[in-house]
């Protein structure tokens, strides 16, 4: 805060020296360089005014200036550390003569800072040095200058800020965050305060109004209050915080006590109050704060000190909660919370990390700090019952967490606790853990949990419900041995092992039910019926550790209901079983999997002494997605060369559906895509796994009704592909793409290990509303487009092929839309973009819609890089589009310019609209900037000509 304080006052303390010399000047203009100069030295940077300097001095000194830069270091990415359209500042006259600048007004329009965060910690603050280069210096950080530096002392009245803006980057998360400031107003009676604050910032997409009074922060003890009120774009309420109290050795160390409220969401959903509030750079105590969500409080207090190794306990309770109601209130959180996201934030997708094969793991707990924590309710009410006497207590210290207590009563006296052990310090993480569960009354826990039974339950059946969980989990293997779960005559019984130490690795699992009736719990009126119980048992294969062309693993098991009574039948023996052994380079298969969206069965074997290898049956769902195929593999032995032959159909298979990147909560999945790599790390320089193409020769066909998936929407998919001594043809691939007709050809030479491809595409009558690709806005056009591709490659791997790539990419289509975009609005905003029209171009060119007669496009890809060779569209006689396009695939970057020129003015410069970044996320820019500067200099071109109309009078 200090270091903008003396920036800011080096500045004053230079333009107020010209104001008091410019009145007595003829043209104060003429010492601009002189102004610039000097400023420059001071700041270490590149000052410069690019408009006038005017004054005034009636009832005391006015100095103004326009157009003021002040540059950015070497390191930094934006042009200008600072940007302003004009200053103006006014000084009260007689305070001068004691020495004193009195500050009775600043106005500052339209500044612009971008504020540089770099990864080793430096900034690009202009902070005056007297060696350049000084501010990038993380070990010899300057030193801040002292008050006696300044000759006068400093009396701001108001400080007014209007249209700010200010642009943080930081480098070492490669973020950029923007805060626009619409009207800010500081009052300061001295550098040293008192001040106030009021005005409003727009961040996150949020309208913040601020208001502020600090006192003098050379007192032991200042006076601090801070509101803040966050509305959204309506201009509704949505977080209110309110702090007051006293900071003490604010120069020194800084520590405040005082009072805290927040509150957000409508009705004040979300309240938390601290009225014994207080802390300071070792410590903090919230005192008994509270939390209402809704109807319901909690009683809340943490404490801490904060040192080398922090010790923090925090302790949550509350005495009866109605759990309806607090659900309730969660859901309007959630909606609350949700509005509060900017209209522009993008949801992020993660994707699991990848295995870490003979990596030692480290213990992720933190090692340094020590947090102890206490839950406790008093009841959690619903349904006209409890749960009663609900405890949490545990201890993260020294990288183990252990809960000494996780418990709760059950209506009914039934009882669930948990017992938990994790950690080792500095160790790999090891969980220890054991669950209980012991329902004594089902009918009513059934009642308090909303869940309607039969009355045969009601009348006694089944009223007792235990579970033991014990388990273990560590950096190699996961075991839950002692598994055991009753409901009453239902025993659920079995143990799970997955070892990565075994040779093969083993996957195991043994769970059995031996009866179950559903009729209890579904009301279907019948009675329970007996059945035998069938053992199960599976366990890993022995086998030695050979290399093999498959890896050695064996993955065994079963989970079987011995009998499953349901609407008066019993199905016996219901399976899901897994028997797969890779060994010695034989692997027989059988899985069948039943859980939605997805059902799977595949029947697989291999056999060498036969030579052949196949795929018996496999059948696959995933929601709409249905698919069957087949396949075998002969002549794999006594030196004949392998030829196979393999078919896939299916009504319909959507790639979002069959492949989700990411689920919800309840695992379905939710059609997200992973974060794509950046650059040339997207494509793999591995050399392609090409040999076995060569080794076996064959055909396959294909036959789907829909396929969605890459961007693609093929109805009618149909073709064939051969493969022959390492080339793979496709061959007569046709379908109705986006609409309309297409036909596919195409070749992969994979004979050599520098591999080549050509592919040949025509579509007829492409509807452009179903486009849907990366970098392809959909819906922005409308229309029917011809189109052919004919590209070709090669390489030894897909980094090679796609740095390759050549070719040709032509449509044309005739007679569409172009949405929106309304360049007839653009047109009319640029005729009148010196009165006020200039407001309406981003608009023109975000909304509406235009039509076009005609629209061809010739890209034209070399080495990997397309451009455009040829763009036309025809979109009437106001405007003209120019369009350049580039999109370097190998290091994944697009830049898509557009320039748009009003026909009637041929002299007038162009808008260019440029979209810039990764194919998948560009971003957008507007620049204006040719289009300004013509009508400033048409402006002062007016403007000086009218003085020499008139003469110069002094």
């Amino acid at each position: 805060m200090k270091r903008f304080g003396v920036i800011f006052g080096l500045i004053l303390i230079l333009l107020f020296g010209a104001a008091l010399a410019a009145p007595f000047l003829i043209d104060v203009n003429q010492y601009k360089g002189q102004i610039e100069s000097a400023a420059q030295d001071a700041l270490g940077r590149e000052v410069e005014i690019k408009g006038d300097i005017s004054i005034g001095f009636v009832t005391g000194p006015k100095l103004g200036l326009d157009q003021l830069i002040i540059a950015n270091d070497a390191r930094g990415d934006a042009d200008a550390f600072l940007t302003m359209e004009e200053a103006r500042v006014s000084i009260a006259l007689l305070p001068l003569l004691s020495g004193t600048i009195n500050v009775t007004e600043i106005q500052l329009g339209a500044p612009v800072i971008h504020f540089e965060q770099y990864a080793d910690g430096a900034n690009n603050l202009p902070l005056p040095t007297e060696n350049e280069g000084a501010t990038a210096d993380v070990d010899q950080p300057a030193e801040e200058p002292s008050d006696d530096a300044l000759p006068y002392d400093v009396v701001i009245g108001a400080l007014t800020i209007k249209k700010g803006m200010v642009h943080y980057h930081d480098h070492a998360n490669d973020s950029v965050e923007v805060i626009e400031i619409p009207a800010l107003t500081v009052s300061l009676d001295s550098l040293d305060g008192p001040f106030s604050l009021n005005g409003q910032v727009t961040a996150y997409g949020q309208q913040i109004a601020l208001s502020a009074d600090v006192g003098n922060i050379t007192q032991t003890k200042t006076r601090l209050r801070a509101d803040v009120n966050l509305q959204n774009d309506a201009g509704q309420d949505l977080l209110t915080a309110k702090v007051s109290g006293f900071v003490a050795d604010l120069k020194g160390a800084p520590q405040f006590s005082g009072v805290a409220n927040i509150a957000g969401g409508p009705d004040d959903l979300i309240v938390v109050s601290f009225d014994s509030l207080s802390g300071s750079a070792d410590e903090f105590d919230t005192g008994d704060g509270t939390v209402k969500v809704g109807d319901n409080k909690f009683a809340l207090n943490a404490r801490g000190v904060l040192g080398d190794i922090p010790d923090i306990s925090v302790a949550v309770s509350a005495g009866r909660i109605d759990l309806p109601v607090l659900m309730a209130s969660v859901e309007k959180v959630q909606a609350f919370i949700a509005k509060m996201q900017p209209m522009d934030d993008r949801a992020g997708s993660s994707t699991m990390p990848p295995a870490q094969d003979s990596q030692p793991v480290t213990n992720p707990l933190p090692q340094d700090m020590t947090v102890a924590f206490n839950l406790s309710v008093d009841a959690l009410a619903m349904n006209d019952d409890a749960v009663r006497q609900i405890g949490v207590s545990g201890k993260l210290e020294n990288g183990q967490l252990t809960l000494s207590n996780g418990s709760a009563q059950l209506p009914g006296s039934g009882q669930v606790n948990l017992i938990l052990a994790s950690g080792q310090p500095a160790a790999a993480l090891s969980v220890d853990g054991t669950l209980d569960v012991a329902i004594s009354d089902l009918p009513r826990f059934a009642k308090w949990a909303g869940i309607d039974l039969p009355a045969d339950a009601q009348k006694g059946t089944y009223q007792q419900v235990t579970a033991k969980l014990p388990f273990n989990a560590t950096q190699d293997a996961v075991a839950v041995r002692g598994l055991r779960m009753t409901l009453d005559r239902s025993v659920l019984s079995g143990a799970i092992d997955y070892d990565m130490r075994a040779r093969p690795a083993t996957v195991s699992y043994r769970l059995a039910v031996d009866q179950f009736n559903a009729d209890d719990y579904m009301n279907t009126g019948t009675d329970p019926v007996a059945a035998q119980t069938t053992s199960v048992e599976g366990e890993g294969a022995d086998a030695d550790d050979n290399a093999t062309s498959f890896p050695d693993i064996a993955v065994t098991g079963r989970f079987e209901v011995g009998a499953l009574t349901y609407a008066g039948a019993t199905y016996r023996n219901v399976l899901l079983q897994t028997d797969l052994t890779s060994v010695d380079n034989k692997v027989t298969a059988q899985f069948g999997f039943r859980a939605m969206p997805y059902q799977v069965l595949v029947q697989a074997n291999y056999d060498p002494a036969l030579g052949q290898a196949s795929i018996d049956r496999m059948t696959f769902a995933a929601n709409k997605s249905r698919l069957s195929g087949t396949a075998l593999v002969t002549g794999m032995g006594n030196g004949q060369r392998p030829q196979f032959k393999a078919a896939l159909s299916g009504p319909y298979l959507d790639m979002n559906e069959v492949m989700p990147a990411t689920v919800d909560s309840q695992g379905k999945p939710t059609g997200g895509s992973t974060a794509p790599a950046k650059g040339n790390e997207r494509w793999s320089k591995e050399q392609l796994p090409l040999a076995p193409l060569r080794t076996v020769d064959g055909t396959f066909t294909l036959a789907l009704d829909r396929f969605i998936g890459f961007g693609l929407d093929i109805a009618e998919m149909k073709g064939q592909a051969s493969l022959k001594k390492g080339v793979l043809k496709l061959e007569d691939v046709t379908g109705a793409l986006f609409g309309g007709p297409m036909q596919a050809n195409g070749t992969f030479d994979a004979s050599t290990d520098q591999s080549s491809m050509l592919l040949d595409l025509t579509v007829k009558d492409a509807d452009l509303e179903k486009i849907k690709l990366g970098f392809w806005r959909k819906g922005r056009f409308a229309g029917l487009v011809d189109g052919t591709m004919q590209l070709n490659s090669n390489g030894a791997s897909m980094f090679d092929l796609v740095k390759g790539l050549k070719g040709d990419i032509k449509f044309a289509g005739e007679k569409g839309a172009l949405r929106g975009m309304d360049l007839r609005k653009l047109a009319t905003a640029v005729r009148n973009f010196d009165k006020g029209g200039a407001a309406q171009i981003s608009s023109a060119l975000t909304q509406g819609e235009t039509p076009f007669n005609d629209l061809d496009m010739w890209l034209a890809f070399q080495d990997g890089v397309m451009t455009s060779k040829q763009i036309k569209t025809d979109v009437g006689s106001d405007v003209k589009v120019a369009s350049d396009l580039m999109l370097d695939l190998p290091n994944w970057h697009a830049n898509f310019t557009t320039g748009f020129f009003l026909v009637e003015k041929k002299d007038l410069p162009p808008i260019s609209l440029q979209f810039k970044g990764p194919p998948d996320n560009l971003k957008r820019r507007l620049d204006t900037e040719a289009i300004q500067k013509h009508y400033v200099n048409s402006l002062v071109n007016k403007g000086v000509q009218k003085l020499f109309e008139r003469g110069f009078k002094f």
